[in-house]
C-alpha cells in the first residue's frame, strides 16, 4: 500500500482526474444525473444493503407529461433545458446519497433508500408540486411542464425487475388518471388486489 506522503502533486491530480473520468462515465452529460449503469452496477447492492438492515427503500419514476410536443413545438434545445431544469428540480428534493437515474429520454428514477411507501409519496409530492411551479416561461414564453410519478416500495425477497415494474405500473396509472399526479403502487389496481 502507497502512503499518502510517498505521492506527488502531479501524480494527485492525475488520480483526482481519473476518478472524475470515472464518475462521470456514470454521469448523464445533459442532465448530471446517473446513467442506467447504475441500475446495472450498483443498484442491487443498495437493495442488499436496506435488506440487511431492515431499512425500507422506494423509487419513483418519473414521466414528462407531454414531452413530446415540447421537443416538436419549441426545437431539441427547448427539450434539453425542460430535462436539464427537471433535473435540478429532483437534485434539490432529495438527499445528497439518493441516486437519480436518467432512465430514458424523458423518464427518470429517483432512488430512496431508508424510506418507505408513504413517506416516498410525500417526497415526491413536494417534487411534483415544485415542477408544476416553476418558471418554464423564463426559458421561452407560453411554456409550462408537469410529470406524472409512480412509487413503490421494495418488497423483501423481490427481484429489481419486479419493484421497478411495480413503480412503471403506477406511472402509467397516473397518466391513465389525468397526469401531474403521485400514484403509489398500493394505489392501483394490481397493488389493491394484492393487499
Amino acid at each position: 500500500a502507497l502512503r499518502v506522503g510517498t505521492i506527488s502533486n502531479a501524480e494527485l491530480r492525475h488520480l483526482s482526474k481519473v476518478v472524475s473520468r470515472l464518475e462521470s462515465a456514470h454521469r448523464d452529460p445533459l442532465t448530471g444525473l446517473l446513467t442506467r449503469a447504475f441500475m446495472k452496477d450498483d443498484l442491487s447492492k443498495l437493495i442488499t444493503q436496506c435488506e440487511e438492515t431492515s431499512s425500507p427503500i422506494s423509487c419513483a419514476f418519473v414521466d414528462l407529461d407531454n414531452f413530446k410536443p415540447i421537443n416538436d413545438t419549441f426545437g431539441h434545445q427547448i427539450g434539453d433545458e425542460v430535462l436539464k431544469n427537471i433535473s435540478r428540480i429532483v437534485m434539490m428534493h432529495v438527499r445528497g446519497g439518493d441516486p437519480c437515474v436518467r432512465y430514458g429520454g424523458d423518464e427518470m428514477l429517483i432512488i430512496l433508500p431508508g424510506i418507505d411507501e408513504a413517506r416516498a409519496v410525500r417526497v415526491i409530492g413536494r417534487i411534483r408540486t415544485a415542477i408544476l411551479e416553476h418558471d418554464w416561461a423564463r426559458i421561452i414564453k407560453g411554456l409550462t411542464m408537469t410529470a406524472s410519478f409512480g412509487v413503490a416500495s421494495h418488497s423483501p425477497g423481490e427481484t429489481q425487475d419486479d419493484w421497478l415494474n411495480r413503480a412503471d405500473q403506477a406511472v402509467y396509472q397516473a397518466k391513465a388518471q389525468g397526469r401531474n399526479q403521485v400514484v403509489s403502487w398500493s394505489e392501483t389496481p394490481a397493488g389493491q388486489s394484492a393487499s
